[in-house]
């Protein structure tokens, strides 16, 4: 587990973990069952059902296909950005070498567009390791002046993606009552 950052007050600590345990799957099961992700990756799970492009004539078989076989009524492409790392969006990137459509992101609900980007910005925070697990722990001073720590409680699949950890700060509130 890599430790991101800290917060202390006088008796308590909040400590940042990297959530290593959350995948891409696991980030979409809050959308269910409306969302699937149909993808075609050779080194990344990104969704719910893996396709192969190449049995489809043209992309208006596919979208055929996804209403027939899926339910789908809101269909939206699924784009890919790997340069280092990766990233994905409903909407192209300007990259034409490092990036392209991967898959589609559907809905069995008719004009569902937000909740698909909502589904992809959650996607996107999993791959970019914007999701922590937080450890609410107890600080003690023993009597040689060494700071002592006992572990009360913890939270994971918290997602944050900003830069100073305000929504891990507000979770811990939450959860903890911690303030610093």
């Amino acid at each position: 587990m890599y430790k991101v950052t800290e917060f202390t007050n006088e008796t308590h600590a909040v400590e940042i973990y990297y959530d290593e345990d959350i995948t891409v799957s696991d980030a979409l099961e809050g959308f269910k069952p409306n969302i699937k992700v149909l993808y075609a990756h050779k080194r990344y799970t990104l969704g719910d059902v893996e396709i192969n492009p190449r049995e489809f004539e043209d992309e208006e078989e596919m979208v055929q296909w996804l209403k027939d076989t899926h339910n789908a009524k809101t269909i939206m492409p699924l784009y890919c950005y790997e340069h280092g790392n990766i990233t994905v969006s409903t909407g192209a990137f300007s990259c034409p070498w490092d990036s392209g459509q991967t898959g589609w992101v559907i809905s069995t609900e008719e004009n569902d567009e937000k909740l698909i980007e909502a589904a992809v910005k959650t996607m996107d925070m999993v791959l970019q390791n914007e999701v922590y697990r937080l450890h609410y722990v107890e600080r003690k001073t023993c009597d040689l002046g060494h700071e002592h720590r006992d572990h009360v409680d913890s939270i994971g699949f918290v997602f944050d993606d900003s830069y100073d950890y305000n929504e891990c700060l507000a979770t811990a509130k939450l959860h903890f009552g911690f303030g610093y």
